[in-house]
């Protein structure tokens, strides 16, 4: 599997695992806000636009541009010249702080990216219009270092809302060429190549506007991508070639190198391994030029897929190995890909190890999976079933295909239309069939009966039993009909259980509580108490202790929650460790009590993992709606953004407490909620959590702080 092209494979079909059509229009009319009528049409793609044709003078790059540019290969080198930047003072900080963000954001470095979105809370960004933009645009890019691609695709969409919201004298071209980029890059992950084309094609535009040739790249590599999964293969080609010489008149060896791996992937389509090893390997080459180590590790990777599909899997684990002696000189916030994991997997199988390569590959896709990745997670299934019927390992491979199947909400529809049409068909077939038969015996009846009127009363008795026959037929296949119809039903009631159900923690998840949520709100207005809570240094647990003793902290706070809530609220975990609340028919005082249990419930007792004690903190934030706010009724999203903000005061104050806001003056109030506590604009209550509780998050097994 390839790192840069997840390609769809040959007869399995696209999943379109959301419906983007609004958004795309919103994304559409903020272009044409700022790009004027030469992106009112995107072309199609048997059209090759001359626009896009480039000259080979060799551009002159801005400040900016360099800064982007050295990032890619040498991050502390490009944070350091950035400082000096601006030290100097010649821009502004409106021009450089986005920069900071998105490169620090581009190498996963999730810690420092915390630290600039706490200076953006602080003066003199607070309130600004550009702060809401800069912080999703910077939290998207972050979350797709990290492959987290579920929850970059809804960041995109609080970016598009944030810019929609600046006023047009100050939107810049860069962020709209940002976001759009985001957008593309989230579309072509999850599969949707229409979308992913439309998005690359209106980044390049914006580019084309901004007189950057560097910044064409990326939508070019994405835009090749998205036509060859539509099987454009030769348009492909030429937007490579093209996006090749703007990295050669820049001496970008990163570019050259990505560009030379989708090129790889294009020649394998196309039925050309020669020229794909040849390419890959010129890619290896440039990345190894470039000074980028992630780089490299990545053109190692794809360029094991190549061999892999060459049928060589001794030289694909070779280099396989480079790539994991590679790893070791990473950072630790470095996000191996899975498509390491999933290679290695695939070259053990090619060698004959299937059992112990489809468990190697398994970790790759159960990986993907957790991500939201889930069109590189049906993609795997398919590749590993591929590799496992070449070597005749088909009793592994055929419930890994029927696994794919059931990997998007989608293919489970497809799949169960397909299989009610062919009962459907079978049955009607039948039924014409036994339609046939009986009018052929009442032919041959009629054919006896005239020609020896002496056995009419026999012939009667055998119509007879042909008809009770028929009937029984009937009513035997009836009945066989409404078992399979019954156990369709029961099948997607399990599997609609478990797109609700969190896997770890066993309460409700994101899906099945926005859609509570959803149900709640009339006529726009947010109905119920909301209770938002996260559970306090938890990543300082995962650091110390591993993941595995976190799981296993995660999943007894769940327990101690489900027991303290009432049986008509709804539960569920709303991502890491972040639990939300929804009580339909509590007041105000009896949220200020609930919340009251669910700190004394998490924090009041030592959670036991093994030889191990911690005494874990909560942080909480709660309000009732619509009751909060006196001047205007809220929606769902206000709503989560008011207990977030809530929250976020509990934190920021010590943790281990809550905060309540019983009354909101103004909707502006919520961005600035301390002060308006303060002021006594908004009335809130602060509930502090058990006496006694440390503020350190964790204990020994002896019982002492660590």
């Amino acid at each position: 599997m390839s790192l840069l092209m997840p390609f769809v494979r040959p007869g399995w079909p696209q999943v379109a695992v959301r419906a983007g059509s609004w958004r795309t229009l919103a994304g559409l009319a903020l272009a044409l806000c700022l790009i004027g009528p030469a992106a009112e049409a995107v072309p199609a793609a048997e059209s090759r636009p001359a626009e896009t044709r480039l000259a080979a003078d060799k551009p002159v790059l801005d400040p900016v541009d360099e800064i982007f540019l050295l990032n890619m290969s040498a991050p502390a080198e490009a944070q350091r010249r950035l400082q000096q930047l601006m030290a100097k003072g010649e821009r502004g900080e409106h021009e450089w702080g986005l920069v900071q963000g998105v490169t620090l954001a581009m190498w996963a470095d999730e810690e420092a990216v915390s630290k600039w979105l706490m200076r953006l809370e602080a003066e003199p960004h607070r309130g600004q219009p550009y702060a809401a933009v800069w912080r999703s645009l910077v939290r998207t890019e972050l979350l797709l270092s990290q492959n987290r691609t579920r929850e970059a695709d809804a960041s995109t969409r609080l970016a598009e809302q944030a810019m929609q919201a600046v006023p047009p004298e100050l939107l810049r071209q860069d962020w709209l060429w940002r976001s759009l980029l985001q957008q593309a890059q989230v579309a072509l992950q999850l599969g949707l190549t229409e979308q992913a084309e439309r998005q690359a094609r209106l980044t390049m535009k914006v580019a084309q506007r901004m007189n950057s040739p560097w910044r064409q790249i990326p939508p070019m590599i994405m835009l090749a991508q998205a036509l060859s999964r539509r099987d454009h293969d030769s348009e492909a080609f030429e937007y490579l070639e093209d996006a090749r010489v703007l990295a050669q008149q820049m001496q970008a060896h990163h570019w050259l190198s990505q560009i030379g791996t989708v090129e790889a992937h294009l020649a394998l389509r196309v039925k050309q391994p020669a020229r794909a090893l040849q390419t890959q390997l010129e890619a290896l080459r440039q990345a190894q030029l470039s000074g980028a180590t992630r780089l490299e590790i990545r053109s190692l990777i794809n360029l094991s897929d190549t061999y892999l599909k060459r049928h060589e899997p001794a030289q694909a684990l070779e280099v396989l190995d480079r790539s994991e002696q590679l790893l070791k000189l990473m950072p630790p916030q470095y996000v191996v890909s899975h498509a390491q994991v999933h290679n290695r997997g695939l070259a053990y199988i090619l060698t004959g190890r299937a059992q112990e390569g489809l468990k190697i590959s398994r970790q790759a896709m159960d990986k993907a999976r957790r991500q939201g990745q889930l069109f590189a997670y049906a993609d795997m299934l398919v590749e590993t079933s591929q590799y496992l019927h070449q070597v005749n390992a088909d009793a592994l491979a055929l419930p890994l295909l029927h696994e794919a199947r059931g990997s998007v909400d989608d293919m489970h529809q497809q799949d169960r239309e397909r299989v009610l049409t062919e009962l459907r068909s079978k049955y009607q077939t039948e039924k014409q069939q036994r339609d046939i038969d009986a009018q052929t015996i009442a032919n041959r009846i009629q054919q006896v009966e005239l020609d020896k009127e002496r056995i009419e009363q026999r012939l009667g008795w055998v119509v007879m039993a042909v008809l009770l026959l028929a009937l029984v037929v009937l009513v035997v296949g009836y009945q066989r009909m409404r078992r399979i119809v019954q156990g369709l039903a029961d099948r997607q009631a399990t599997l609609k259980h478990a797109s609700e159900q969190d896997p770890l923690t066993g309460l409700g998840n994101r899906h099945y509580l926005q859609t509570r949520l959803e149900a709640a709100t009339q006529d726009g207005v947010f109905h119920g108490g909301l209770v938002l809570m996260d559970i306090d240094h938890f990543k300082a647990i995962n650091d110390q202790h591993g993941h595995v003793v976190g799981d296993e902290v995660l999943k007894e706070v769940a327990s101690r929650l489900q027991q303290a809530v009432r049986t008509q609220d709804a539960l569920a975990r709303w991502g890491g460790e972040e639990f939300l609340l929804y009580s339909p028919h509590l007041d105000a005082a009896g949220l200020q009590g609930l919340a009251a249990r669910l700190l004394d419930a998490v924090s009041g007792t030592p959670v036991q993992v093994g030889a191990l004690s911690f005494r874990v903190g909560l942080s909480l934030g709660y309000a009732r709606f619509p009751q909060v706010c006196e001047t205007q009724a809220m929606s769902l999203a206000q709503a989560l953004h008011l207990v977030d903000a809530a929250l976020y005061r509990s934190k920021s104050r010590g943790r281990l407490r809550a905060t309540g806001v019983l009354k909101l003056s103004n909707l502006d109030d919520m961005d600035q909620l301390e002060q308006a506590m303060r002021s006594g604009a908004t009335i809130g209550h602060e509930l502090l959590g058990p006496e006694g509780a440390p503020e350190a998050p964790w204990m020994t097994g002896e019982g002492s702080p660590v």
